[in-house]
């Protein structure tokens, strides 16, 4: 009887010029009936008949009619998920989803009854795939106007609602998963032909209602997740890059003070990775982008949010205060989020987001510390993913900031050069390819951006204050890039504060057992190749005077700095040539007084005899010899 009906409505709609609402629909509901009918004597697949109801329609009909398909489809996935409220009404006198449903289902088998219902939303998914790759609906969803639009909004929001509620039922679910995990990849499938067919602006209008609607839901999320993919389709030149644009003030609407006050935070990463994308995407690399006022006017709000969250994090988590484990998961995540979409936004706005970087940078510096905590506690054998992440993220932030504003990170240098933040054991001993690639790029960031006069003093002042061998290790390679790109007239006015640098780290215990010394003298050698004959005698008469200035005569309290001096001397002969010649003749004295100060400890050595005068006195085990230090002075001699 049922059938009956529907195809006497479907009969009536033909001849009526006005097309009411339910009448548009008829075909759809013929096609619903047609599966449910057939879904229990059939084998899964999609009836012709149903798909016949569909494609003989009025086009004014189909639009509408796949609608109602999905609807009656959603209708029963609510009432499985005991979520009644949510059932939309179908337009009467056409048959409800609880009419169809009897169809299908008899009294007495009611688990045979939820497995042909699961067949039958399983089967009204499928034909609704297959209606979406009809020539005629394609062309109606592409041209995005009018009513299509409208159906084609519904058919978007609502598979991607669908999704999302499939994919939590199958993780709850105990029985017929594999069927809901059919459902979920069906909706997914859907989904997909959807974005593929639906052009730009019907997009974005669908992503600003759902914002508009709900800024919480995971509808949302898996929305914005779908932005971040499709602005890769763009230009910034196209007129969708404005539409683009026009998003990034609505998302950072959904970041809110109350984020971290909240356990669940998936919509402001989701909204993060969105503006991520848009910038990074659309701005980043393109210069005459950048510098237009109105299109990074988005961003710099943004950016502002950004800056205004970590701090109200640094507050409320107790950033720096507290250990890793006891800030919240998704906490952890969303301080990663905003290090990243930072990263991107800073290259975008440059120096504008110089009245916010204070905001940013001191949260930055107490995640990386926590975090390289964390790995250095649980050791480098453990499989600690998150602070790894965490330290990635950050480290990326402090580089965009070193790269996009240096005049900023002048000041804060000492305070990230830190044995707790970038100068960490557990962040620089990392095998993870990426991380170390992240670490190699901050440096060369930091020691070719950050203007000289400003980083070679910092270095000093760092040298000087740290107790780790392992420090000047990091910083003689950084000092030697900055080197390498000033200026003549640069070094000539920066040569005491790079004299003193270099002088430090060579004074450092344990300068001489380590590499210290030949970064140290490739340092100098790099420096010395920018100045002049007359400035070069001047650093070299002031090393000399920094070699003799305990003792002027060779002697085992000034062995380092002997060795470090006739190795640089050795560097420079062998870079300078000729050149170096006026400065060998000042210290032909010297070379002499540690030749014959070699041959003494030597020969003193060789002629030590035990008790009685019989034979050698024997090393005690790991003993070093007397002379053993004189001999690394004499190997540098001898190169000279």
């Amino acid at each position: 009887n049922l059938f009956s009906d529907v195809v006497l409505s479907l009969s009536k709609s033909s001849k009526v010029e006005e097309t009411s609402e339910q009448n548009m629909c008829t075909p759809g509901a013929l096609a619903a009936v047609t599966v449910a009918l057939e879904s229990k004597v059939g084998n899964g697949a999609v009836p012709p008949k149903a798909l016949q109801a569909i494609r003989s329609a009025p086009r004014k009909s189909k639009m509408p009619s796949l609608v109602l398909i999905f609807q009656y489809a959603r209708n029963i996935v609510v009432e499985l998920s005991d979520e009644s409220g949510l059932v939309e009404q179908v337009p009467s006198p056409l048959p409800s989803h609880k009419e169809i449903t009897k169809m299908i289902s008899s009294p007495s088998k009611a688990e045979e009854d939820s497995s042909s219902i699961m067949d039958f939303i399983l089967i009204m998914t499928r034909l609704l795939h297959e209606c979406l790759q009809m020539s005629d609906v394609q062309r109606m969803i592409s041209k995005g106007t009018g009513e299509e639009a409208k159906c084609c909004l519904a058919l978007w929001q609502g598979a991607l609602w669908l999704h999302v509620v499939a994919q939590s039922l199958q993780s709850t679910a105990r029985k017929e998963n594999d069927l809901w995990q059919k459902l979920s990849k069906q909706l997914g499938e859907i989904r997909d032909e959807l974005q593929l067919i639906m052009p730009m602006t019907l997009f974005l209008a669908s992503v600003s209602s759902l914002l508009e609607a709900d800024s919480r839901s995971e509808t949302l999320s898996h929305a914005l997740a779908l932005v971040a993919e499709r602005v890769s389709e763009i230009h910034s030149s196209s007129p969708e890059a404005a539409l683009f644009f026009g998003l990034v003030p609505d998302l950072c609407q959904i970041m809110t003070d109350d984020s971290w006050s909240r356990e669940k935070t998936d919509s402001d990463q989701s909204a993060l990775m969105a503006i991520e994308h848009i910038g990074g995407v659309l701005l980043v690399g393109e210069e005459a982008a950048s510098s237009n006022s109105a299109l990074v006017a988005p961003f710099v709000t943004a950016v502002e949010r950004i800056a205004t969250m970590l701090d109200k994090g640094l507050l409320d988590l107790k950033l720096g205060a507290v250990s890793f484990r006891d800030v919240q998961a998704s906490h952890r995540d969303l301080i990663c989020s905003l290090a990243l979409t930072a990263a991107t936004l800073v290259r975008i706005i440059g120096v504008r987001s110089l009245p916010y970087l204070p905001k940013i940078m001191k949260p930055l510096v107490a995640s990386l510390s926590m975090a390289n905590e964390e790995v250095s506690l649980c050791g480098k054998q453990s499989k600690t993913v998150e602070p790894r992440d965490m330290q990635l993220a950050t480290v990326r932030a402090i580089s965009a900031i070193a790269d996009a504003v240096p005049q900023f990170l002048g000041p804060n240098l000492r305070s990230i050069m830190l044995d707790s933040v970038l100068l960490s054991k557990s962040l620089r001993t990392s095998n993870e390819r990426i991380l170390h690639q992240a670490i190699a790029n901050l440096d060369s960031t930091i020691s070719v951006k950050l203007p000289a006069r400003l980083f070679i003093p910092a270095v000093g002042r760092i040298i000087e204050s740290t107790n780790s061998v392992d420090n000047l290790l990091i910083l003689m390679p950084m000092l030697q890039l900055a080197v390498k790109n000033l200026s003549s007239r640069e070094a000539g006015a920066l040569k005491s504060s790079l004299f003193a640098c270099v002088t430090r780290a060579l004074d450092f215990d344990g300068a001489s057992e380590t590499k210290v010394v030949g970064q140290a003298s490739g340092v100098l050698v790099s420096f010395v190749l920018k100045l002049s004959e007359g400035q070069l005698r001047r650093v070299y008469t002031a090393l000399k005077d920094w070699k003799n200035e305990f003792h002027a005569t060779p002697n085992a309290s000034n062995a380092t700095r002997r060795e470090a001096f006739w190795a640089i001397s050795a560097a420079l002969a062998d870079q300078l040539r000729s050149l170096f010649l006026p400065c060998v003749t000042t210290v032909v004295d010297d070379l002499v007084m540690e030749l014959e100060h070699a041959v003494s400890m030597i020969c003193t050595a060789s002629s030590e005899k035990g008790a009685g005068g019989r034979k050698k006195r024997k090393l005690i085990v790991n003993e070093e010899p007397p002379y053993l230090g004189c001999t690394r002075v004499l190997r540098q001699v001898l190169a000279v």
